[in-house]
């Protein structure tokens, strides 16, 4: 569907992070991959795990699924996800579901950041605009459900 198609837009840093378009991950590889699967249902999740279907990218990738099921579910109660080098070394990401019409999670909207651009006090207003976008894009897919919006931001976000 062409609503799904990759968009990225460049910053003005001159240090970036950089994903070719349509290349094909492991499904834990960064925010995206994370926050998907924790919003796919749990023995498909588990199945995903155990065969295999996860990878360690750096020393901060969690691989065991008793953890990966906690934090799963504190990205669905939170609803957002922040990442600290989980996916790639000095790399820090947010992202928040998007919903379809029937409510089902369809996508990811994120964003990534050299480590070095995003200390902790500049996480919460990124979560808030990532949640926002994603909520807005919800309801131009047809979801109805105003509970997305009230996302807990706090400072619930790691470190």
């Amino acid at each position: 569907m062409s609503w799904c198609a990759s968009r990225r837009r460049k910053g003005s840093y001159s240090l970036r992070v950089n994903y070719a378009e349509g290349a094909r991950e492991a499904c834990n590889f960064g925010c995206i991959g994370k926050l998907l699967m924790a919003y796919l249902d749990e023995e498909e999740s588990k199945r995903l795990v155990l065969d295999g279907h996860v990878k360690r990218f750096t020393s901060r990738t969690v691989l065991d699924f008793d953890t990966l099921k906690k934090e799963w579910a504190r990205i669905r109660l939170r609803g957002w996800i922040y990442s600290n080098g989980e996916a790639l070394d000095g790399v820090k990401a947010v992202a928040a579901p998007v919903r379809d019409y029937s409510g089902g999670v369809c996508a990811g909207l994120g964003v990534t950041f050299p480590a070095i651009l995003l200390p902790k006090s500049r996480v919460p207003p990124v979560v808030k605009a990532m949640v926002k976008a994603a909520n807005a894009l919800s309801l131009q897919l047809g979801f109805k459900d105003r509970r997305a919006s009230n996302s807990k931001i706090g400072k619930r976000y790691g470190g």
